[in-house]
């Protein structure tokens, strides 16, 4: 997964993100301190598991990290004094416009 990064390094193409808990938090690869949540992960295990409590409070702590003229921001970093990932990219927002129109079809995917 390639993600941007507001602090240095500025961009990293690895990061592990466990299936078996969606939500926590992606480990970057080499930098574990900058772990954080990321905003388009958390909008499409929200539209995968709809009725799960986790997702839920994952996309209510990044919902409102969006920016109306520019896009969503990458995410909220774990540690505090960090704070919020303010790197906005077109694959973060691309990932959520797909999860919106995948709930908004009922979970169906466009190619089907």
């Amino acid at each position: 997964m390639k993600i941007p990064l507001t602090v240095l390094p500025t961009f990293c193409t690895t990061a592990s993100m466990p299936m078996d808990n969606p939500g926590t938090p992606l480990a970057v690869g080499g930098y574990p301190q900058l772990r954080f949540i990321s905003t388009k992960a958390a909008f499409a295990w929200q539209a995968l598991m709809p009725n799960d409590s986790y997702t839920s409070i994952l996309r209510k702590a990044v919902e409102n990290l969006g920016n109306q003229n520019r896009g969503y921001l990458s995410g909220r970093y774990e540690n505090s004094n960090l704070g919020v990932n303010t790197a906005i990219d077109v694959n973060t927002n691309a990932v959520i416009l797909e999860s919106l129109l995948y709930q908004a079809r009922s979970g169906q995917p466009l190619a089907f």
